[in-house]
C-alpha cells in the first residue's frame, strides 16, 4: 500500500487544482511592497468564490463531487469568512 493507485494520483491532481488559486494569490500579496484595496478584495473574491463552490452542494442538498475539498473547504470558510 506504499504506492500510490490511480486514484490516488486524481485525487492529487484535484487537490493541486485546488490549492493552485491560494498559491497564486500568496505570490501575489507576497510578491508586491504594498496590495492596493481593489487587488486585495478581488484575489478574496477568488477564493470565497473556489471555496463556495466546494460547498454549494449543501445549498443544492446534493452529495459533494469531492469529499476530499469538500471536507478541505468546508475547514477553511469559516476561516475565511473572519
Amino acid at each position: 500500500h506504499l504506492i500510490p493507485t490511480s486514484e490516488d494520483w486524481k485525487k492529487a491532481r484535484k487537490l493541486c487544482q485546488f490549492l493552485k488559486t491560494f498559491h497564486d494569490v500568496t505570490l501575489k500579496f507576497s510578491g508586491t511592497k504594498y496590495v492596493t484595496s481593489h487587488i486585495f478584495v478581488a484575489e478574496l473574491a477568488k477564493i470565497h468564490n473556489i471555496l463556495v463552490e466546494q460547498l454549494q452542494c449543501n445549498y443544492l442538498e446534493e452529495q459533494p463531487k469531492n469529499q476530499h475539498l469538500y471536507d478541505i473547504a468546508k475547514v477553511m470558510k469559516p476561516k475565511g469568512d473572519k
